[in-house]
């Protein structure tokens, strides 16, 4: 698709639709709050990007799978001419086999309905650094999660960098996953560079470092995005300066 950098938003504003049109993403993800505003973002962005629909705050614990394919469905049917997919759970716990378990309950039908309503769909969207290890650890792990990778058009995972976090753990986690794993059909969901360190209660990183914040920023997640499309994958959402985090 020839996504190599992404971008995320909740809100549509002036700054963001600036940012739309001088990044023209192929893809950009969608929270709720820009739901309605869907053909501007569309416009911004020139050509015919990828648009994600992801419902913030949506939960394993609390909302019904179909139910919730049946929202963001319903949305993307407002939408037919542009290409719009739903987005599953977000950085769902995978630490535990029960966990990763119950993940595969819910995302299986979340993408069955979808599929039936006819929209494809984006699942996984783990965390950084998830799942956690590494070796056979990590490929069990992995295997708990193949029923997802298999039914789902594309995989999410998130790829900040850190610092202090050799970039084979963040950024290119997806080169420890089995050889099973498909690279060309990942995009990962979230992505910037991570300062961790509170300053003046503020956290610096993905929080703040967005599009355009900072000229070598912006170098640097390029040189990211251009490794991504070199390993076969499509590419990362960045997060933008313009809004903010929804966790």
């Amino acid at each position: 698709m020839g996504i190599n950098l992404g971008l995320w938003l909740d809100t549509y504003t002036p700054e963001v639709a600036g940012f739309l049109r001088a990044m023209q993403p192929g893809a950009v993800l969608v929270g709720q709050g820009a739901w309605d505003h869907v053909p501007q973002i569309h416009a911004d962005c020139g050509g015919n990007p990828l648009i994600i629909l992801r419902e913030i705050g949506l939960r394993l614990d609390v909302d019904h799978p179909v139910a919730s394919a049946q929202r963001i469905c319903g949305v993307a049917k407002r939408y037919p001419d542009y290409r719009c997919i739903a987005h599953g759970i977000n950085e769902p716990v995978v630490g535990t086999h029960a966990e990763r378990l119950a993940l595969v309950v819910w995302e299986l039908p979340f993408i069955g309905e979808a599929h039936r309503l006819g929209v494809q769909t984006i699942c996984l969207n783990l965390a950084w650094g998830n799942p956690g290890g590494e070796g056979e650890a990590l490929q069990e792990a992995m295997e708990d999660l193949k029923p997802i990778h298999d039914a789902s058009d594309l995989v999410g995972l998130h790829l900040y960098s850190v610092p202090g976090v050799a970039l084979k753990y963040s950024t290119y986690r997806y080169t420890l996953w089995p050889a099973w794993f498909n690279r060309g059909k990942l995009l990962s969901t979230e992505v910037g560079i991570d300062g961790l360190t509170d300053i003046g209660g503020v956290k610096p990183g993905w929080r703040t470092q967005g599009p355009f914040d900072e000229e070598p920023l912006t170098y640097e997640m390029l040189a990211r995005s251009f490794q991504w499309r070199d390993d076969g994958i499509m590419g990362g959402i960045w997060f933008a300066g313009a809004t903010q985090h929804p966790e």
